[in-house]
């Protein structure tokens, strides 16, 4: 799709939330070990609006199973994930994935 297209898409998408026509989408994930795939807890994750950059930041922190999640507006989102003795992305992962995860 081109970004006109995603764009109309974005703003209709918005538009219906408002309207209370469609929920939020609400994202989840997991913080773990690149070596060991151990969930890391605590991670505090820090979700940031590319698409709308006056929407404030939103920070929530990993539990004991390394889960954390979101309740997202439509748009570009980016992650960023801090936990003491980690660095992410992790330095030892080549591209985007890491092998299978147990």
């Amino acid at each position: 799709m081109t970004n006109v297209v995603l764009s109309a898409v974005s703003h209709i998408d918005r538009f219906l939330q408002q309207v209370g026509l469609r929920s939020q989408r609400r994202y989840a994930g997991l913080v773990y070990d690149s070596v060991t795939k151990q969930p890391i807890d605590p991670a505090v994750v820090k979700l940031i609006h590319v698409d709308e950059p006056g929407l404030p930041t939103e920070d929530c922190v990993s539990d004991i199973r390394g889960c954390f999640g979101f309740v997202v507006q439509p748009g570009r989102s980016k992650l960023l994930v801090r936990a003491s003795g980690y660095t992410f992305p992790s330095d030892r992962v080549r591209g985007f994935h890491d092998g299978q995860f147990r």
